[in-house]
C-alpha cells in the first residue's frame, strides 16, 4: 500500500475504510488510515502532515474542528486527491460542493457528541411549571396546577 516518501498508493483510497471516511469526509478517520498503512507514529503523521503532535492527537480524537483550508492542506501533503473530498484547489472550488462538505463535517462531529441523559418524567414535573401554551391565534395558557385553560 505504501508508496514512495509515505504517500499512500491510489488503490489506498479506494479501501472500504478510507472510501467509507471520505463518503462522510470524515478527515481523522483518513488519517489514522494513513497513519495505519504506513506504520507511523503519531509524531510520524504530525511531521507529514506539517502540524504539531498534540494537534494530531486532537484531530484525531475530534477534538480539534478542521478548516476547509486545513483539510486542503493536509490532503496535498498525504497525496489525498482533492477531488475525492468534492473540492478543488484553493479558490478554483464549487461553493456548493464546500457547502457540502461542510455539512457533513458537521453532521460528523454531532455525531461523536454525547447523547443526553433522559430525566424522569413524574406528576411533580407538570406541577413545577407555571403554563403551557398551546393551539393557534391568540396564546392560551393552562394553568398546570389547575387544569383549567385561561
Amino acid at each position: 500500500m505504501r508508496q514512495d516518501q509515505g504517500r499512500p498508493s491510489l488503490q489506498f483510497w479506494s479501501t472500504p475504510a478510507v472510501a467509507a471516511a471520505l463518503a462522510e469526509c470524515d478527515i481523522p478517520a483518513v488519517l489514522a488510515e494513513v497513519q495505519r498503512v504506513n506504520g507511523w507514529t503519531q509524531g510520524q503523521l504530525a511531521e507529514a502532515v506539517g502540524y504539531s503532535q498534540s494537534w494530531v492527537s486532537k484531530v484525531l480524537r475530534n477534538r480539534q474542528p478542521l478548516t476547509v483550508d486545513q483539510v486542503r492542506e493536509i490532503s496535498v501533503r498525504i497525496g489525498l486527491p482533492l477531488h475525492l473530498l468534492r473540492f478543488g484547489a484553493r479558490g478554483d472550488d464549487d461553493p456548493t460542493k464546500r457547502r457540502d462538505f461542510g455539512k457533513a463535517v458537521a453532521l460528523t462531529a454531532f455525531a461523536a457528541l454525547p447523547l443526553p441523559k433522559c430525566v424522569g418524567v413524574d406528576e411533580t414535573t407538570a406541577l413545577a411549571s407555571t403554563g403551557v401554551v398551546y393551539g393557534f391565534g391568540p396564546a392560551r395558557h393552562l394553568d398546570a396546577r389547575e387544569g383549567r385553560s385561561m
